[in-house]
């Protein structure tokens, strides 16, 4: 199990030593960044998203306290109840271990059980079909695709977006009780 806490400069270096090349730079990022990633860009990514009431998270195993993964809800609007997940990394060496699902259901429980929004959105790359089908197993619907919206090592990535509404997050959570109560 995790626990989603606050991201903080001290870990920052983690994050650095995790994000490691330019492919891993842009499936984390997108175009925000160019690599190498720095600390300045790190520092500057907290103060601006944070200045703008975003929730930038790590991902800790509750046993050992280790930083497993990187997750961050943005582009929050109460007045429209929507916001937007990003940054979204589970560290290499901690892949297989169902951290991404863990992820996404405490960011979700956060956006739509906490805070109450009515929409959340994200983008992922069309290669990333194993985000893909994690997204989908909580009821993210396709909604399109922006094509060739990212460049690396001369290949052009398409970019899926993707968005669950609350209702379909509580029919999630309903039918997880069902198979629980079976």
């Amino acid at each position: 199990m995790i626990n989603l806490i606050s991201f903080t400069e001290k870990d920052i270096i983690g994050l650095l030593e995790e994000v490691d090349s330019e492919r891993l730079m842009a499936q984390w990022s997108g175009r925000a960044y160019q690599y190498p990633l720095t600390e300045e860009h790190l520092k500057e990514y907290m103060r601006i998203e944070r200045a703008k009431g975003s929730y930038i998270l790590k991902a800790s195993d509750e046993l050992t306290g280790e930083t497993v993964g990187h997750i961050a809800l943005r582009e929050i609007d109460y007045v429209h109840e929507l916001g937007r997940i990003s940054y979204v990394l589970v560290y290499k060496k901690q892949r297989g271990r169902g951290i991404a699902k863990q992820l996404i259901e405490q960011i979700l429980q956060l956006a739509f059980d906490e805070l109450q929004l009515n929409r959340v959105s994200l983008g992922v790359f069309e290669f990333n079909k194993a985000a893909i089908s994690c997204y989908e197993k909580f009821g993210f619907k396709k909604e399109g695709v922006q094509r060739q919206t990212c460049k690396v090592d001369g290949e052009y990535w398409d970019n899926i977006e993707m968005s669950l509404l609350k209702s379909e997050w509580e029919a999630w959570k309903d039918s997880i009780q069902e198979e629980v109560s079976q």
